[in-house]
């Protein structure tokens, strides 16, 4: 999924009175520094937008290409237990731990390394109703005239980042409004509300258009098999909602547990020590 290049002029406001807003971007910033990392997508939106050469585009292409390939190999890698790292009884029990150390030893990742390095802060200041989540969008194609939902359907858009309720909220009894946004790839924290708004602005129609064609196609599909075969877009509205699905199903227990392990092996994670000792 191509991302629109004004993800880099995006900035993170705190006029709002939500101190946990505040505390979780600190996490996220102790985590950026405590986890530096090179990534592929970084490198495609970035320069190749920004470069007006030619020979610089070429440039950034290869480095794009060579980092991603390095990225998908420690990926495998970490998903195949036989080539773990060396680890303590601890790590093997601690959620990430083989992650986080690859990302430590290579300094390479993509938006799902950054939301695991984001998830480990959190954990270790405490803060375990939290996960790592991706982002879906929802598009429903709704009958102007009865009003009912004669079709949707839900697409991945190859993005990663954390969600949190700061344990103020069970993570999954808490409502919309209970839920903070922590997307370390683009570089904000902000409550559920406001990081969809951000997300509108920056997955316009160019970047969905392959999405929405394929539901288009999909729709005009179910409709004729219905034995709708007029079936016209326009007398439809299509609606796009931004969702977020777990991705790992690692509980607040498991990372709990692994707590004391984040702070011993990475101390500079550690930003509000008062607040480690949270409850599930």
């Amino acid at each position: 999924m191509e991302i629109k290049s004004n993800i880099y002029n995006i900035k993170t406001h705190f006029k709002s009175r939500n101190h946990l807003i505040r505390e979780a971007d600190d996490i996220r910033r102790a985590a950026r520094s405590t986890f530096p990392m090179t990534s592929s997508t970084y490198i495609d939106e970035f320069y190749l937008t920004a470069s007006p050469q030619s020979v610089h585009k070429n440039y950034a292409r290869m480095l794009s290409d060579k980092y991603k390939k390095k990225i998908e190999t420690v990926r495998d890698i970490v998903s195949d237990q036989k080539y773990y790292l060396p680890k303590s009884n601890e790590e093997k029990n601690a959620p990430y731990g083989v992650n986080l150390q690859y990302i430590k030893l290579t300094r390479l990742g993509n938006c799902k390394e950054s939301a695991i390095a984001a998830l480990a802060a959190l954990c270790a200041n405490g803060y375990n109703q939290s996960e790592r989540v991706e982002l879906y969008i929802k598009t429903q194609y709704i009958n102007k005239k009865t009003g009912e939902i004669e079709y949707e359907g839900t697409d991945p858009l190859d993005h990663s980042f954390v969600v949190t309720t700061m344990n103020k909220k069970d993570l999954y009894k808490a409502k919309e409004k209970d839920l903070i946004i922590i997307d370390p790839w683009m570089g904000f924290t902000d409550s559920f509300s406001g990081a969809k708004a951000r997300y509108k602005s920056i997955y316009d129609k160019e970047s969905l258009k392959d999405i929405n064609s394929y539901r288009n196609s999909m729709f005009r599909f179910q409709q004729a098999k219905n034995g709708n075969t007029s079936a016209d877009l326009k007398d439809y509205q299509i609606k796009q909602t931004f969702v977020i699905k777990s991705t790992d199903w690692v509980t607040a227990i498991e990372l709990k547990r692994a707590q004391c392990y984040f702070q011993h092996k990475y101390p500079s994670l550690i930003k509000m020590p008062q607040n480690t000792q949270a409850n599930i």
